[in-house]
């Protein structure tokens, strides 16, 4: 045998040892890639003949057990309690809208059970109530004079308030017309508050707008707020961008859909009903930002730009939108996928997290699978390629 010949054989074993093990290397490497997709299995929950299948006040609470569903009934001035497994209503708690024990239900916050928060609109009170309806606090507060009231509306731009050390801590709104805000007044403005559940002192907190939010022009100012013991994340209806801080400070992330205009609209300086209309239901805009804390995920909607030739249409878009789209993104805020979804199915305002993942409402009225008597949400399921 050849002296060349063992030395060799051991060097191609080697070359071939080290290929290997690169191709696993890279095989374990490879960027995983991800869509959203429709799965088919469904929530649904039975109502009755007075309660619309489609909610402007709405909350999935999952404490590890027994999910439950609230929602509240306005013309009814009532909190209902759904039990997600059994499909059905477990109670409702009606209240007086006058009286010393009177309520006026508005929306909603479910810490726990034991402290269930009511905010009635355009009040500067909030009511504590447990499960059983019982009125345990109210909590009365003063709010600066450039906020109107703190803004924690269940279905639009959607915000959850965080209770934590003692204080709660809200999204707000302001006193003017959008269009009679100037960059100057939104780097003044306080976006949240700090309301102490004791004594309701307020304190505004030191997040305000992008600084450039107007240097375009004029804007719509919803945002939806995540607001989380580590830091808050925050989107904007009018900014392809999302912003964070993990303290005092902001920071931007670019997170721009591509099925959005990469100018978002403005508004004239004098726009009337109409146009503020337009902009709202026809327009590129962002809208919801949703916590996926089962994942580590964050979901954003947006709706791209529509043409629409009446009024009539523009009417019908307040009940039915068109076309939207949602946006994953991991726990940096890098932008895994994003899917636009069709008009006629779903209804993107009625969603929530579970843990099998993000639920949408199917009850559009073009839907052909809407039951008028029943709620029904299908799961939207976030799958490897």
């Amino acid at each position: 045998m050849s002296k060349l010949y063992f030395p060799l054989l051991c060097f191609l074993f080697l070359i071939g040892l080290f290929a290997c093990e690169s191709e696993k290397t890279d095989s374990n490497s490879a960027v995983k890639t991800w869509e959203l997709a429709p799965s088919g299995e469904k929530i649904e929950i039975e109502l009755d003949s007075t309660t619309a299948n489609v909610s402007v006040v709405m909350e999935y609470y999952d404490d590890g057990e027994s999910p439950l569903f609230f929602n509240v009934n306005w013309d009814k001035n009532s909190l209902q309690i759904y039990d997600v497994k059994d499909h059905k209503l477990e109670k409702e708690l009606l209240f007086e809208q006058e009286g010393p024990n009177g309520v006026r239900v508005g929306f909603v916050h479910i810490h726990n059970l034991d402290s269930i928060f009511l905010f009635p609109e355009w009040s500067k009170e909030m009511v504590l109530i447990d499960s059983s309806g019982e009125i345990k606090n109210r909590i009365k507060y003063e709010l600066p004079e450039t906020v109107s009231a703190v803004f924690l509306h269940n279905t639009y731009y959607v915000s959850p308030p965080m209770i934590a050390d003692g204080k709660l801590i809200a999204k707000t709104r302001g006193v003017k017309r959008p269009t009679e805000y100037t960059q100057l007044d939104l780097d003044e403005f306080p976006i949240l508050v700090s309301i102490d559940l004791k004594s309701g002192d307020v304190n505004p907190l030191p997040y305000r707008f992008p600084n450039n939010y107007l240097i375009q022009g004029k804007k719509m100012l919803e945002k939806s707020i995540i607001a989380e013991p580590e830091r808050l994340i925050i989107s904007f209806i009018g900014d392809h961008s999302l912003y964070f801080s993990d303290g005092e400070r902001m920071a931007k992330k670019e997170a721009a859909s591509s099925f959005l205009e990469p100018s978002l609209p403005l508004l004239s300086e004098y726009a009337d009903g109409r146009e503020f209309a337009e902009y709202a239901f026809t327009k590129s805009r962002y809208a919801d930002l949703i916590n996926d804390p089962y994942r580590k995920l964050y979901y954003r909607f947006a709706y791209p730009t529509i043409e629409i030739d009446s009024d009539e249409q523009l009417r019908e878009l307040r009940e039915n939108p068109g076309p939207f789209v949602i946006m994953v993104f991991d726990e940096n805020l890098d932008l895994l996928t994003e899917k636009k979804f069709e008009a006629g199915k779903y209804m993107p305002t009625n969603s929530f997290v579970g843990e099998k993942g993000l639920y949408i409402s199917i009850n559009n009225p073009e839907n052909p699978e809407n039951k008028e008597d029943w709620m029904s949400f299908e799961l939207i399921e976030l799958v490897e390629k």
